[in-house]
């Protein structure tokens, strides 16, 4: 009972991520495609490294940073490599928008039950079940944040930009008076861009939740409900995410100057630990993303039932059986393999 007052008094975000945390299905799956694909990505690399400094190096030589003799002797198949690389990436990028896509599914499914025991089996029906219907929406995120980019990068754009707010003639900047003024015209462009790419994914988020809650086969009315919502009520749905991306920011940091104290490390000790230790931390900022991804989605879903009456048909509800357990679907008596009620 005490454990259960506590759960309830603790703040949202606590909640969020103690939710997430308890799902280890959800972010051991995320996690271990994304370390796999950049396994697939690096053994080229390290076959082509291997292959090209065996016998003609001093062992590690080039370990830390490859210096301006092997750049230059090699810088053929140094271009031809990242050449295959990016083109491996880039079908990889394709692939992991399907795995997230997959995933939201299965985070919601699984946190939209109380109970996490069977989130296995639960994790995987809901990402088969809300996968279209994600897959939709997230082409329309991706065409709105690319006309984000657009209206703000373009040429003519930032031509215009440069001429109404800087007042240079033309959108010169060559014409500015202050080099400083460019300067801070750039760094606002790109602060613009960055709110709104994190107010598009965050609508993302709540529209994927509306789905969930209300079963919504339309994306669009979905997507227009929930921003209206958003507009009404910013701080309620808005607020537990921006406190977890600044969360997520400030942990991140700390592993980045972790990784980055052992990798500096490496031009006077390339040690194996070393190379293990980077390894270990990727994995596990993979994994603390993952949770943190999770614990949007757990928010999300708590400040959406304030405001959305869930009217999702339960894709359980024609069976019997505890969650994550057998399934047995209701019928006749005549069926073997039904319950007859």
């Amino acid at each position: 009972m005490n454990s259960t007052i506590d759960r309830r008094r603790a703040p949202l975000v606590v909640q969020a991520l103690v939710r997430a945390a308890r799902r280890p299905i959800a972010w051991t799956f995320g996690s271990a495609v994304v370390i796999g694909m950049s396994l697939v990505a690096s053994l080229p690399v390290y076959r082509w490294f291997a292959d090209t400094t065996e016998n003609r190096y001093a062992p590690g030589a080039q370990l830390h940073g490859l210096d301006v003799n092997f750049r230059t002797d090699h810088a053929g198949g140094l271009d031809q490599l990242w050449r295959t690389v990016g083109t491996s990436a880039d079908w990889m990028m394709v692939v992991a928008v399907l795995i997230g896509v997959f995933s939201a599914g299965g985070w919601l499914r699984t946190l939209a039950d109380p109970d996490a025991r069977g989130a296995r089996r639960l994790f995987y029906a809901g990402g088969a079940r809300y996968f279209w219907r994600f897959l939709r929406l997230a082409v329309l995120v991706i065409v709105l944040v690319g006309a984000l980019g657009s209206l703000l990068f373009h040429e003519a754009s930032v031509a215009w930009q440069n001429e109404v707010l800087g007042g240079w003639p033309g959108g010169k900047t060559e014409l500015s008076e202050s080099e400083r003024s460019v300067v801070w015209l750039e760094w606002a462009r790109h602060a613009v861009h960055l709110v709104g790419f994190a107010l598009v994914v965050a609508w993302a988020i709540f529209v994927r939740t509306r789905i969930v809650l209300q079963n919504a086969n339309s994306v669009v009315v979905a997507g227009a409900k929930t921003l209206w919502l958003i507009v009404r009520h910013p701080f309620a749905f808005l607020g537990p995410l921006a406190l977890l991306t600044a969360f997520e920011f400030l942990l991140l940091l700390g592993l980045g100057g972790a990784a980055k104290l052992v990798q500096s490390g490496l031009a006077a000790d390339g040690s194996l630990w070393r190379i293990v230790g980077l390894f270990a931390l990727s994995g596990l900022a993979l994994a603390l993303r993952e949770i943190l991804d999770g614990a949007r989605y757990a928010a999300a879903l708590e400040a959406s039932r304030g405001y959305v009456r869930p009217t999702a048909i339960d894709p359980w509800s024609d069976r019997i059986g505890g969650p994550g357990g057998p399934q047995y679907p209701l019928g006749t008596a005549d069926d073997d393999y039904s319950i007859a009620v």
